[in-house]
């Protein structure tokens, strides 16, 4: 298949190569490389050798492959005409793509020297079309390298535009388009330098596109350039031919196939990835919640964690479940001492799975201080009785609780309320929004839906209006329910299917307690570097954008907290809380960034600092949580 996007103007992608390097200051913010670096060193995955540049053979022949025609983005996740590319692999790309002419390419570098130096020697039909990428004067030069291409549709990215495009030439050009800078270090786009791009391409009667104002978000400042959208692209005719395939299989939908089937427990990108999340956030759980106040030395006498749909426990291939990391997780917790004794309850409802599985998987996990109970039952009655013991309890146990269901059933809200109101309780929620979102209106998803919204809060998001976005409706609806009567906190990541956008599920992390959700944060980022796992993302990976060079004390984030809390009172602490469900940036990073804002003349934040010197006056440095922030207005 190929690789659906959500970028404006193109259909799908294709990476014959993936990996890149730097050249110009465009390449700064690299959503690819940050996309990459996260499984750099994660043996058997894709990206494997992390942004590094790697042909792929085995991927040249797709576009033949593809029956529907598309508008391909060719390497959105490299440039072809990177440096280390034999000339003969970009021949044979450029020979794929003259094959499969049912499709039109895309081809875009910022490489434009190598692209005139190879122009010659490729062919250039009309369904291959080729640009080059702009993003301040210092490179419009480019667009006269992309003149010498015989490309019959030439195009200029100017995206993202970091400054404006004096002395741009659009002779013989066939396209432009325009965008600002997205993401949480976003360097921010003025209207004047779009302003000038529309007019010239308008001047020159070259199609313009204008794709995002960009922001922390793409979608933040929307795509309406006075008043209205522009979406010009150049004329093309795509046949409809289709590429020699084989037989069509159809792809059984997840609720067709039984728990209890070899074809529901294979070890996927996205279990790996969630996988990663669960040992990460628990590594630091058992270490932190479990424990009273900071000096205090107290332990509780025993740590609850609770898988309320464990499965087989171990996958086809013989990788490990969610037991095995929460055991795994427990051993290293009680031996380094940060815990007296853990109990991990399994609970599995299909009997194959618990019978043949399950049970022996949990019998062989074995240590003297933590105890495996696997349970034939439903993640109700599992988390119904751990409820009824906590309510026992003088002294509230710490409690974790994995709800990971295939598909939306038997995760009723009565027992999430239930759960959530014992102190100390965390919840990680698997909420499938994939199929539930195409087949909402069959009659087998009303019950478990309404069950987990608690009413028919859900019926909103089977509108016509919410078709091609109902996993968005879905993800809002669950979080107006649960916040903040349920859980103050409900942080959603986003899990795509392999390397498509399509989602297939959100992890919720629900909770009452702050450390636990700036935990789960930390957990994401020093996996990611920017709250992302891939394929789990709180944004689509074409939006990401990080300050790759970016040091203390941060301007992108001193930005944000300057526009964002302009005119507010509140603690630091409080602005953790606020800020970290939505921001990309750790505790640390923070503190450097309001204390340097404080330094700043004029300040562009005060702050009443509450500890004392040893003279007994009131510190002028280091920022606590207690500390008050003062944000002027902008």
């Amino acid at each position: 298949m190929p690789g659906p996007t959500t970028i404006e103007w193109t259909e799908a992608t294709w990476n014959p190569v993936t990996g890149c390097s730097k050249v110009s200051p465009g390449c700064a913010h690299c959503y690819a490389e940050t996309f990459a670096e996260r499984w750099r060193g994660i043996p058997g995955h894709a990206y494997e050798q992390g942004f590094d540049l790697r042909l792929w053979p085995s991927r040249l022949e797709h576009p033949l492959k593809w029956k529907k025609s598309r508008v391909i983005f060719v390497n959105s996740m490299s440039d072809l005409f990177h440096e280390d590319i034999p000339d003969e692999y970009v021949a044979q790309v450029f020979d794929v793509m003259v094959r499969a002419d049912h499709h039109v390419y895309q081809v875009l570098t910022k490489r434009h020297e190598r692209l005139a130096e190879l122009a010659p020697d490729l062919p250039w039909p009309d369904h291959i079309w080729m640009g080059v990428t702009i993003e301040n004067r210092r490179f419009v030069h480019r667009a006269e390298y992309l003149r010498r291409v015989p490309a019959n549709t030439r195009f200029i990215s100017a995206e993202p535009l970091l400054g404006p495009l004096e002395g741009l030439d659009l002779t013989d050009m066939h396209w432009v388009i325009a965008g600002g800078e997205s993401g949480a270090q976003f360097r921010p786009v003025r209207e004047e330098w779009i302003r000038g791009i529309r007019d010239l391409s308008v001047a020159h009667d070259v199609p313009f596109f204008f794709k995002q104002w960009g922001g922390f978000r793409a979608k933040s400042g929307g795509r309406l350039l006075e008043g209205r959208e522009w979406n010009q692209m150049p004329s093309h005719k795509l046949e409809p031919v289709l590429a020699p395939t084989g037989p069509k299989v159809p792809k059984k939908r997840q609720k067709d196939i039984p728990d209890d089937s070899d074809e529901k427990w294979q070890y996927t990108e996205h279990t790996r990835a969630k996988h990663e999340i669960l040992r990460r956030y628990l590594g630091a759980w058992l270490a932190i919640l479990g424990r009273g106040k900071k000096g205090s030395g107290f332990q509780h006498a025993r740590l609850m964690l609770l898988d309320g749909f464990a499965g087989r426990g171990r996958y086809v291939n013989g990788e490990g479940g969610s037991p095995q990391i929460m055991f795994d997780r427990a051993v290293e917790a009680v031996d380094a001492g940060l815990a007296h004794s853990i109990w991990i309850g399994c609970a599995e409802l299909n009997k194959n799975n618990f019978d043949g599985h399950l049970r022996p998987v949990c019998d062989a996990l074995k240590h003297h201080a933590v105890t495996v109970t696997p349970t034939h039952e439903s993640f109700e009655a599992a988390g119904t009785k751990l409820a009824e013991w906590a309510d026992r309890q003088a002294v509230r146990a710490p409690v974790f609780v994995m709800v990971d269901p295939y598909g939306v059933a038997g995760v009723p809200m009565t027992l999430l309320r239930r759960l959530l109101a014992i102190d100390r309780v965390e919840v990680l929620l698997t909420f499938m929004v994939r199929d539930t979102g195409r087949f909402i209106d069959e009659d087998n998803y009303e019950k478990p839906l309404t069950d987990l919204f608690g009413g028919d809060v859900w019926r909103e998001c089977a509108g016509d209006e919410y078709r091609d976005r109902r996993d968005e409706c879905l993800l809002l609806k669950l979080q107006e329910v649960v916040r903040p009567d349920v859980a103050t906190w409900a942080t959603p990541f986003r899990v795509f299917e392999d390397e498509r956008r399509t989602v297939l599920y959100y992890l919720v992390h629900l909770t009452n307690n702050d450390l636990g959700m700036r935990e789960m944060k930390k957990a994401m980022v020093q996996q990611s570097g920017d709250m992302t796992f891939w394929p789990v993302t709180v944004r689509p990976p074409d939006q990401l954008a990080l300050e790759v060079g970016e040091e203390r004390p941060y301007p992108s984030l001193q930005h944000r907290l300057a526009k964002m809390y302009a005119g507010r009172r509140l603690t630091f602490l409080e602005l953790l809380n606020e800020d970290y469900p939505d921001g990309v940036w750790l505790e640390s990073e923070y503190r450097w960034a309001v204390d340097g804002m404080e330094k700043e003349k004029p300040a562009r934040v005060g702050i009443s600092r509450h500890r004392l010197t040893k003279g007994g006056r009131p510190a002028t440095r280091g920022i606590q949580h207690p500390d008050t922030l003062r944000f002027p207005e902008s």
